[in-house]
């Protein structure tokens, strides 16, 4: 692939994660605010919306960025295996785009860098959201996938499916 290529792949991205993150916004009120829990063991989250509705999704982890080095997912041997899977896809993106930042498991990386990483595999995942949890002075960045609504306090299996825009 071209720089402008890869350019416009990562565009395209980010363009998706923004009206993604509009539609959670504008019809869940779900923004940086909200209140989460994750049971990463699980591979959920659970979203507490200020009126009372919770969101619940499954988590797939795409990497860590600690003291600006970003290891990917499926490099992360103390990641449960479930949660790792979900990031392996982004290897085959070394063989796309010629970039071997996505077939190297560790390399330094900026904040906005990792930031873009997750909104591209967010869109290649046709994901919910793109997600940054902290955890012990790294922070997890990871897609958020298959969302839906349920009453407080009602069990994921009971929420209905969020509808795709």
């Amino acid at each position: 692939m071209t720089d402008e290529e890869i350019d416009a792949l990562f565009a395209e991205a980010e363009r998706y994660c923004a009206e993604r993150r509009a539609y959670l916004a504008e019809v869940w009120n779900l923004d940086d605010g909200c209140r989460w829990n994750a049971d990463l063991a699980k591979g959920t989250i659970r979203f507490e919306l200020g009126d009372g509705r919770a969101l619940y999704g499954a988590v797939s982890i795409i990497g860590t960025l600690k003291e600006g080095i970003w290891q990917w997912g499926w490099a992360n041997a103390s990641l449960p295996e479930a949660l790792r899977a979900g990031s392996r896809f982004m290897r085959d993106f070394a063989e796309r785009t010629g970039l071997t930042i996505f077939a190297e498991p560790a390399w330094r990386c900026s904040d906005a860098q990792a930031d873009g990483i997750a909104e591209l595999a967010c869109h290649a995942m046709d994901g919910d959201t793109p997600f940054r949890m902290p955890s012990r002075g790294a922070l997890i960045h990871c897609v958020i996938t298959t969302l839906a609504a349920a009453e407080s306090g009602a069990s994921d299996e009971n929420g209905a499916a969020l509808p795709r825009t």
